[in-house]
């Protein structure tokens, strides 16, 4: 998630603006201390313009 975010060249502020997340939240995700709900992950994969499945197999390649 933070690779994506920071390709699309995106702050956690502004990132968690476009997916209706607070920052802090957003920075817990990316250290990997939270276990987002479906409802959250499709939020993210929306913020980023891409698909859930994409979302979760680039999540599945980097083994987390």
């Amino acid at each position: 998630m933070r690779e994506a975010r920071e390709r699309a060249n995106l702050t956690q502020e502004r990132f968690g603006f476009r997916a209706g997340l607070h920052p802090t939240y957003i920075s817990q995700l990316e250290r990997g201390l939270g276990n987002p709900s479906l409802d959250v992950l499709t939020r993210i994969a929306k913020a980023l313009h891409l698909s859930l499945s994409d979302l979760v197999r680039s999540a599945e390649e980097k083994g987390h």
